[in-house]
């Protein structure tokens, strides 16, 4: 129910698919066309080379603002 459609294998790799320790696979928001790790041009991520400051919360609705 989370995407009108499946997730094709035009994007390069096979499924079931394993994540090694300290990686992570990756999906793009808009899964239909989202180039993430379903393409084996991008593959799966290293978790140290993961980035980012959470700044506010959206979800779940009840704990929506920002987050220190």
């Amino acid at each position: 129910p989370y995407t009108k459609t499946l997730t094709t294998l035009k994007e390069g790799n096979t499924f079931p698919q394993t994540v090694e320790p300290g990686n992570v696979f990756i999906m793009g928001d808009n899964r239909d066309v989202s180039l993430d790790s379903r393409n084996t041009a991008v593959g799966c991520v290293a978790s140290d080379e993961i980035v980012g400051k959470v700044m506010r919360r959206i979800w779940p609705l009840s704990e929506f603002g920002p987050v220190y």
